[in-house]
C-alpha cells in the first residue's frame, strides 16, 4: 500500500501514489453574473400542439395519464405496505386510493387550515390507514443506487406514456 511521503509532495504540488505523475487540478471556469432579463438561446421551438385534447376534460387528460395501470401499482404498494405495518384487514380499495389522489392533487388548490379537514369524510380508522399507507414501492426491495426508489415505478409508468 502506497503512502504519501515527502517525496510525493514537491512544492505544494501533489503527484499520483501510483504513477508518480503530477496532478492538475481543472481550471475553475470564473463566471460574470449580471443583473436583467435572461436572453433567448437562439434556439426556436414549435409551440405545443393540443388540438388533440380540445374536447377533452381536463380529469380525461389526466386519466390518460394516470391509468388503471398506476391506480393498481398504488392498490397493491398501498396494501402491501399497510400489512407490513400491521394494520388489521386493510382492504384498501381502488376508489380509496382513486380519492386520496385526488385529495393529495386538489389540496395544493383548496389551502385547508390542516391537513385533516380534507379527509373528514370518512371514518377516521379508514381515512388514517389511507394516508398514512400509500406507496408506489416494495420498501423489502430498496435500491441502494437509486435515490428515487421510492417513486421509481410510478415514473416509469408515466415516462411510458411519453
Amino acid at each position: 500500500m502506497s503512502r504519501i511521503n515527502s517525496d510525493t509532495i514537491n512544492q505544494g504540488k501533489y503527484y499520483d501514489i501510483d504513477t508518480q505523475e503530477p496532478l492538475v487540478k481543472e481550471k475553475q471556469t470564473n463566471f460574470v453574473w449580471a443583473s436583467g432579463d435572461l436572453q433567448s438561446g437562439g434556439k426556436n421551438c414549435m409551440p405545443p400542439d393540443f388540438s388533440d385534447f380540445a374536447d377533452s376534460t381536463p380529469v380525461e387528460v389526466f386519466e390518460m395519464l394516470w391509468d388503471d395501470d398506476i391506480m393498481k401499482l398504488l392498490v397493491d404498494e398501498t396494501r402491501k405496505y399497510a400489512l407490513f405495518k400491521n394494520a388489521p384487514d386493510p382492504n384498501i380499495t381502488y376508489e380509496e386510493i382513486k380519492c386520496a389522489v385526488a385529495i393529495l392533487i386538489l389540496s395544493g388548490y383548496d389551502v385547508k387550515p390542516a391537513r385533516r379537514y380534507y379527509w373528514d369524510f370518512k371514518s377516521d380508522m379508514e381515512t388514517q390507514l389511507v394516508k398514512n399507507s400509500i406507496h408506489l414501492a416494495d420498501n423489502n426491495k430498496p435500491d441502494e443506487i437509486d435515490k428515487a426508489w421510492k417513486i421509481r415505478p410510478l415514473m416509469d409508468k408515466l415516462k411510458n406514456k411519453f
